[in-house]
């Protein structure tokens, strides 16, 4: 046995009183032996109005028109045409029109269903609004071989929808392997070369005595007679070098 949920209190929406009137009906249906007259039907529907205008509604109703208590069917189209939309078909071709597919083609398809039963639109006009709520990428792929029953359509927007998510799906998971593949093979940092060029740090000579060239060379480059007398007594050669030679 099917089991349904238990339906939604209706809260006088006259957009809800379809799905509200289906889902009583589905709950009335899978109870079999349980809710068989019409005063049990009527009773349970009733059970599930919401507080406020439709709970006064139901005892006017039983005030007034006892008479419906008794025929389940004269009391949903009481309640219907009291809480209903008093244009119903102008508002479907409304949602119709409004509606498009922001997720999967399946849900969309459901969608269009529901509102559909509500529309008297022709086949034709049904087929182009339904290709229309359609994503881009369905609609180009739909162009070479349309259906033109509805039926054909909803099995054909499926498929496709199916088959770019499978090849979406695939491309992301090549991507990530393609991704973790590039990683493993990034070479790791080396440590600082020792190989390469560096400029040694000079050390000290305690032979060699720093000297000032610009003040001991003249004009022509060599060492003025009175530093190459110092240097002499100093016996230092002419690089600044001790020669360890006195009188060099």
């Amino acid at each position: 046995m099917i089991k349904f949920s238990d339906p939604t209190r209706f809260s006088g929406k006259s957009k809800d009183v379809d799905s509200f009137v289906k889902t009583i009906q589905s709950r009335i249906s899978s109870s079999p032996g349980m809710l068989v007259t019409d005063f049990q039907m009527v009773t349970y529907f009733a059970s599930w109005l919401g507080s406020g205008v439709p709970e006064k509604w139901f005892l006017g109703v039983r005030e007034s028109q006892p008479s419906l208590l008794h025929d389940y069917p004269a009391f949903v189209q009481a309640f219907t045409n009291h809480f209903g939309d008093p244009d119903l078909v102008e508002t479907a071709h409304r949602q119709l029109a409004a509606l498009r597919q922001t997720s999967s083609a399946s849900t969309y398809v459901a969608r269009f269903q529901e509102i559909l039963v509500h529309c008297k639109h022709l086949d034709y006009d049904m087929c182009t609004q339904f290709v229309d709520g359609l994503k881009d990428e369905i609609q180009v792929l739909m162009l070479r071989d349309c259906p033109e029953v509805l039926g054909e359509l909803y099995r054909l927007a499926i498929d496709i929808d199916g088959c770019l998510y499978k090849m979406k799906k695939h491309h992301e998971d090549f991507s990530g392997r393609f991704k973790s593949n590039s990683s493993d093979n990034t070479p790791t940092s080396l440590p600082p070369s020792t190989s390469s060029t560096s400029v040694p740090t000079p050390t000290h000579d305690p032979d060699v005595v720093e000297i000032d060239i610009y003040s001991v060379l003249n004009s022509n480059g060599k060492l003025t007679p009175a530093k190459k007398s110092r240097c002499q007594k100093l016996n230092l050669c002419v690089m600044g070098r001790s020669t360890g030679r006195p009188g060099t």
